[in-house]
């Protein structure tokens, strides 16, 4: 299962290769893109969740503290959203000029569905002194947490168990209005949507009561940039790659320089603007910039690879990312990857500079384990049995609507 499986080839004259004859043409630049961008979420989760660096799950004493240290090392959290920003630009680039479909909304929630059945189950069969280890034993410890980890498992879209696989979900279910937008808007109309929304996420920095920015905002801007990349980008002159590697520099300094600000807690218009609370997400249009740069890249240039043993194997194994997300973000398989690392690499964890290739080595091993086996699980179970099930239902309701 994939954000979208059959896509041809853009019309700038990119040579898109297809992985069997007879289908349609895949942009293996596009299937690049997405395991590229699983690699960024990885790498943010990572950070996030090992004792020796930011330390989400507790706060030890050896975690980063210097403002220099936080501050690049929420730029690498940072690239998570770049990662999200593409798989939501992947789906407006391949849906804004298709017809809706029922089996297209239910296929990846069965297949979430699936995964976290799985898991709530497997973790009934293991024993309690790992459930203490891994806490775990938090989810079960009063009837109430029990019954929010039963329907967190069995019903994860509605519970939002994974925020991006429900707002992708919803952002499904809005693809037909956003692609009357999308149809209906001429080019520079949907460049001023694409500017507002942008601008509105910025508000999120000014101190107030609430936030204008949220999910559904936040995905529906990437799907207009990747609809805009779809229908506007072939008729312009592509940006150098130069250029456009150029634009994810400054902006992934500018982000840099935020963090470092918003990592001076003592600093009084840091306190008073809130900006101490908001070094998760950053400049929240940052990730959306560098992700348009390397879309449009990938959309807009030659394709990266030729070899067709190699394209077909980027074919056949970019679809299992979906799968390295909910392995590596289940409510349960977070503590047990990361815990078994932290356990490893017990704090004050490596020292100085050898941090960052420790961290790089952790990052590239558990994607490439996790990749390998959602790859497995997906071709053996998961793709048929969500793509059966999906198709039931989407027969049932197209009836109920007759």
């Amino acid at each position: 299962m994939s954000l979208a499986k059959d896509a041809s080839s853009s019309e700038s004259g990119q040579q898109a290769l297809s992985s069997t004859k007879g289908k349609a043409a895949r942009n293996v630049n596009v299937e690049i893109m997405r395991i590229v961008a699983m690699l960024f979420i990885v790498a943010c989760h990572g950070c996030l969740h090992m004792n020796w660096l930011l330390s989400s799950d507790a706060a030890p004493e050896y975690a980063l503290k210097s403002p220099l240290k936080l501050g690049l090392a929420y730029v690498i959290v940072q690239y998570g959203q770049v990662g999200v920003s593409i798989f939501f630009m992947i789906s407006g680039y391949f849906l804004c000029n298709k017809k809706f479909s029922w089996q297209r909304v239910f296929t990846p929630w069965v297949y979430t569905v699936f995964y976290t059945v799985c898991f709530f189950v497997l973790v009934l069969f293991l024993p309690q002194g790992f459930w203490e280890l891994t806490k775990i034993s938090e989810y079960f410890s009063t009837w109430g947490a029990t019954g929010r980890t039963v329907l967190a498992s069995f019903t994860p879209i509605i519970s939002m168990s994974y925020w991006f696989m429900t707002t992708y979900i919803v952002l499904l279910l809005l693809s037909p209005f956003l692609n009357m937008v999308v149809e209906k808007a001429n080019e520079k109309m949907l460049l001023a949507l694409i500017l507002l929304l942008g601008l509105l996420s910025i508000q999120n920095l000014y101190p107030g009561r609430g936030a204008l920015w949220g999910n559904i905002g936040y995905s529906a801007l990437c799907y207009f940039i990747g609809s805009w990349l779809r229908n506007y980008l072939p008729k312009r002159k592509a940006s150098s790659a130069g250029k456009l590697l150029s634009i994810c520099l400054l902006t992934t300094v500018a982000m840099g320089v935020f963090n470092f600000v918003a990592a001076h807690p003592g600093n009084r218009l840091v306190t008073f603007l809130g900006w101490q609370d908001r070094l998760h997400y950053g400049i929240f249009v940052g990730p959306v910039i560098i992700a348009a740069c390397l879309m449009a890249w990938a959309t807009a240039h030659p394709s990266w690879v030729k070899a067709p043993r190699l394209v077909k194997t980027i074919i056949l194994v970019s679809p299992a990312t979906f799968g390295v997300y909910l392995l590596h973000e289940n409510m349960f398989g977070y503590r047990m990857l990361w815990g078994a690392w932290n356990y490893l690499f017990s704090v004050p964890g490596p020292e100085g500079f050898y941090k960052l290739p420790v961290f790089i080595g952790i990052v590239l091993v558990t994607y490439a384990a996790l990749l390998l086996l959602a790859f497995v699980i997906d071709k053996l179970v998961a793709n048929r049995l969500s793509k059966a099930i999906a198709s039931v239902l989407a027969r049932k309701l197209q009836t109920t609507e007759k």
